[in-house]
């Protein structure tokens, strides 16, 4: 009845705004208490007209409150949904539309930019690892005369390469990983292993993952061939 859209000559009323003010986390409490209700309350936020032109109906979502909560911040809907467990209402149109809306307008290009610098660091990698050393072998079944010039080339590509490889992407991942272990420290949030206290970032098996491959990169700057033949 609160998300009934009823109106007067004046305006229209509905109790949307003021049920989300009285109860920001609505929806937990829900997943808590009366998670029946959950597609009742996820219907009344969709209007669909009585109408159809041209074989379609007007539909209406009202899910600010599902995607920003009362500061602008992100709203922790879909993490009380996700934590609910139930395959059925996360496939509710309303909640499909708060997943899609900031994935189509936000999310996804962060996550190209992101795969994409990883691929080209991967491409980098491979060629200073694998492609030009291997053509640096192939040059010497050449003349002699060609030899030196061609293989300076290929020298000079394979350290630029890696210059590239130890300061974008290692200068990247070191950055990362000291700003997360700073937050922590400073926030005092950390993990017990045992009697080991590690930062509590590392707790993701993501990050756990980008602090290998920063310690691997170290390992190999310092065991560098070029620098230690500089």
């Amino acid at each position: 009845d609160l998300l009934a859209i009823r109106g007067d000559r004046e305006r229209y009323y509905c109790g949307m705004h003021q049920m989300f003010a009285r109860h920001p986390d609505l929806i937990r409490l829900l997943t808590i208490d009366a998670p029946q209700l959950l597609p009742t309350l996820l219907d009344g936020l969709i209007w669909r007209s009585r109408t159809t032109e041209n074989g379609v109906r007007r539909v209406n979502y009202y899910i600010k409150h599902l995607l920003v909560d009362a500061e602008g911040g992100l709203s922790r809907t879909l993490e009380w949904i996700t934590d609910f467990g139930d395959p059925k209402i996360i496939c509710h149109p309303a909640l499909v539309m708060v997943t899609d809306l900031p994935w189509s307008r936000v999310a996804i290009f962060t996550f190209v930019y992101n795969r994409a610098w990883f691929l080209f660091t991967l491409l980098i990698f491979l060629s200073s690892q694998t492609i030009l050393p291997k053509t640096q072998v192939l040059i010497t079944a050449k003349k002699a005369d060609t030899f030196v010039a061609e293989a300076f080339r290929v020298r000079v590509s394979i350290g630029l390469c890696r210059a590239f490889l130890y300061s974008g992407s290692l200068g990247h991942l070191l950055f990362q990983q000291g700003r997360q272990l700073i937050e922590c420290c400073r926030e005092g949030r950390y993990l017990r292993l045992g009697r080991l206290k590690v930062p509590a970032y590392l707790g993701n098996w993501q990050e756990l993952t980008r602090l290998a491959l920063a310690l691997a990169l170290t390992a190999m700057l310092i065991t560098e061939p070029f620098l230690h033949c500089w």
